[in-house]
């Protein structure tokens, strides 16, 4: 069976208890575009907050911490985290005493399925809050421990972002993105949305810390086995350079 151009879902390895947490959709015969829901690194959200407090942090309920979760998006050859938030207050107006799901606008894009009459509102992509991420601080999904309920949720938000993949990147992403970066004063949302320029150098920061924090702890677990070598050895204490 040919599936060239057949846009048919793919399981990916986030397969868990019988629910798919990756999407791929197949755009041609060696072609495939993936969706995924990750989780942050909470100490690397820290760190960006301490460049940028309208970064979102992960909530603490009750002494325990909740990760919010999200998608990535390509853009300027940095990994964007795109946080997808539950449905509150603020996303409905009363039309004519009616209530209604606001429409999206560039940084936010509501989460919307419609099946015969029924309208159901899935949640949405905050592209205001969005974040760099390096692949060392993101974790797919586990979605093991979450009821049923919320799994559902995960896989209906996943199946709609994977349609809408071209629009979300065109439209929301790197609108809002190139809007930033251009600096417009008069765009209001702009007034809440985080500033990438400096998160991108903040991300680039951390990298290097991590990356020094690395080969410091290299070099200390190598002197450290060194140590014990020569002492099982019944070797003279020598003093040690793990630079040498």
């Amino acid at each position: 069976m040919d599936n060239k151009n057949s846009g048919e879902v793919l399981p990916n390895s986030g397969l868990s208890g019988g629910y798919i947490t990756t999407f791929c959709v197949i755009l041609g015969r060696y072609f495939f575009m993936c969706v995924s829901i990750y989780t942050v690194n909470t100490d690397y959200i820290e760190f960006l907050r301490s460049v940028d407090s309208r970064v979102l942090e992960n909530e603490k309920n009750f002494g325990n911490l909740r990760k919010y979760v999200g998608v990535l998006f390509k853009i300027n050859n940095y990994d964007y985290f795109v946080p997808l938030s539950s449905p509150k207050p603020s996303d409905y107006v009363y039309m004519d005493g009616f209530k209604t799901i606001r429409h999206s606008v560039v940084p936010i894009y509501r989460i919307i399925e419609t099946s015969e009459d029924k309208i159901n509102f899935l949640g949405k992509l905050k592209f205001s809050s969005m974040i760099p991420a390096p692949p060392s601080q993101l974790t797919l999904l586990d979605i093991t421990s979450l009821t049923e309920d919320y799994k559902t949720l995960i896989f209906n938000q996943i199946r709609h972002i994977r349609k809408k993949l071209t629009v979300l990147q065109n439209r929301h992403a790197k609108v809002i993105y190139n809007q930033k970066k251009a600096n417009y004063a008069n765009i209001n949302y702009l007034n809440d949305t985080v500033d990438f320029k400096k998160l991108e150098q903040a991300m680039e920061l951390f990298i290097k810390k991590d990356i020094i924090t690395d080969k410091k702890l290299s070099l200390t677990e190598t002197a450290a086995a060194s140590a014990d070598m020569n002492e099982n050895n019944g070797q003279s204490s020598q003093s040690f350079n793990p630079q040498d």
